[in-house]
C-alpha cells in the first residue's frame, strides 16, 4: 500500500477511516526508515542511518537547489554517467562541486606519481635491479641516455581537461637524491626541444643532473608527481 494523504477528510468517521490511518502511519515508518532510525527503534529514533540524494538535474547554474540566508545545501547532481556531490553557500551563492569520479574532488589532484630507486643505474627500469617503490598511473618507463637518470615515465591513462580532452596543461615536481650528499642533484624537465616534446598528455620526461648540468648515473632516489587543477 501507499500512504494516502487525502485521509481523513472532515466528514469521515475515525472508525471508517481507522484502517487508512494505520496504513499511513506503517508507511510513514517504512519510508523514514530508508535513511533514519524508524519511529518506534527502542533507541536513537529520528536519528539519522545515511543520507541519500536523488539527483537534481545536470546544471550546476539551473538545477542547484535555492539557498537563503543562513542556510547551507548538499546535493547531487550529474556530472557525466555519474552522480556526483555538489554543494552551495547561503543566499544562493555559486555551487561547486565536491566528488568527481565518485571519489572526494579537491581541484588539485595527483594525475601520475612515481617513487623510484635508481640505485644500480646500469639496469633499466623496470627490468634491473633499480625498484619502482610505488607508484599511480605509470604505464612503464624508458631510459633515454645510456646508463644516466634520465627517463620516460609513460602514463597508463592520459590527462584530460575538465571537458574530457586529452591535454599537457599539468602541474610537475621532481625531486632526486644521490648517494653522496656533497653532490648536488637537480631533478628537472630536459630544457631542450619543446616543452611539448619533453611533457605529453600521456608521458613526461625527467632527467637528474649535477650543478653544472652534467647527467647523474648513481642517483639513490628519484620521486615525481604529475598535478592537475581544475
Amino acid at each position: 500500500m501507499t500512504f494516502d494523504p487525502t485521509k481523513p477528510q472532515s466528514t469521515d468517521f475515525i472508525s471508517d477511516s481507522q484502517p487508512v490511518l494505520l496504513s499511513n502511519n506503517q508507511q510513514l515508518n517504512t519510508v523514514f526508515d530508508v535513511d533514519h532510525l524508524t519511529y518506534n527503534a527502542s533507541a536513537n529514533r529520528g536519528k539519522h542511518k545515511k543520507v541519500t540524494l536523488r539527483s537534481q538535474g545536470s546544471d550546476s547554474s539551473t538545477d542547484s537547489p535555492p539557498t537563503r540566508e543562513n542556510e547551507y545545501a548538499m546535493f547531487t547532481l550529474q556530472d557525466g554517467s555519474d552522480t556526483e556531490i555538489y554543494l552551495r553557500g547561503e543566499q544562493n551563492a555559486t555551487a561547486f562541486q565536491a566528488t568527481r569520479n565518485n571519489e572526494l574532488f579537491m581541484r588539485v589532484y595527483p594525475v601520475f606519481a612515481i617513487n623510484m630507486d635508481n640505485s644500480d643505474a646500469s639496469n633499466p627500469i623496470p627490468s634491473g635491479s633499480a625498484s619502482v617503490f610505488s607508484s599511480y598511473n605509470l604505464n612503464n618507463i624508458t631510459r633515454l641516455s645510456g646508463t644516466s637518470a634520465f627517463f620516460q615515465f609513460n602514463f597508463t591513462n592520459p590527462v584530460l581537461d575538465s571537458s574530457g580532452v586529452a591535454t599537457n596543461n599539468y602541474l610537475w615536481t621532481a625531486n632526486c637524491f644521490h648517494q653522496s650528499s656533497i653532490n648536488p642533484s637537480i631533478a628537472q624537465v630536459p630544457p631542450s626541444g619543446t616543452y611539448s616534446t619533453v611533457v605529453g598528455n600521456n608521458f613526461i620526461r625527467i632527467q637528474c643532473i649535477n650543478q653544472n648540468g652534467t647527467l647523474l648515473t648513481n642517483i639513490r632516489r628519484l620521486v615525481v608527481i604529475c598535478w592537475k587543477f581544475q
